[in-house]
């Protein structure tokens, strides 16, 4: 899969939850967000000269769901529920809760309870982001076919 059709296969499958998502479309998906992250943020601190922000968070925001798509469709490559991508969902919403509890202040991670949720939500984000490393789980799994042989399939189909 080609850079250009990883990242119109994801704006296409912007709502799709279902299904599953080859290493090479999820990841270059990523690259086109880092980078179109950064072009944006540099062309809006050359245009405005002032500390840039618009372009960004627009984009940030149109490519949100998409994002989240495409790694719930990846962790379903590798026979994982796709819940397990929204932990960074979960990351933001710890800190905010134990300073509601007043376990923790908010601004430091002096509180027992706060470093304890730091711990965890460090080691869930680094599990999942080996798993996003991991190869496609072979042949047909419970979330669908196997992306390759899909692609495969189709393109022998075109050709006859």
């Amino acid at each position: 899969m080609s850079f250009t059709k990883a990242v119109a296969t994801c704006f296409r499958k912007y709502f799709t939850f279902s299904g599953r998502a080859t290493r090479l479309e999820f990841w270059f998906f990523q690259i086109f967000l880092c980078i179109g992250g950064v072009l944006l943020w540099w062309i809006e601190a050359i245009a405005t000269r002032s500390s840039p922000l618009i372009l960004w968070l627009v984009f940030a925001v149109a490519t949100l769901l998409p994002s989240y798509a495409a790694a719930w469709r990846r962790l379903h490559d590798i026979g994982r529920t796709g819940w397990w991508s929204l932990n960074t969902v979960v990351a933001w919403g710890v800190f905010p809760f134990l300073d509601i509890l007043r376990l923790t202040d908010i601004h430091s991670l002096s509180g027992v309870a706060a470093q304890i949720a730091f711990a965890i939500i460090v080691a869930i984000n680094l599990m999942v982001f080996i798993w996003l490393l991991s190869p496609s789980q072979p042949g047909g799994n419970k979330y669908g076919p196997e992306p390759k042989s899909e692609t495969s399939s189709q393109n022998i189909d075109q050709q006859a």
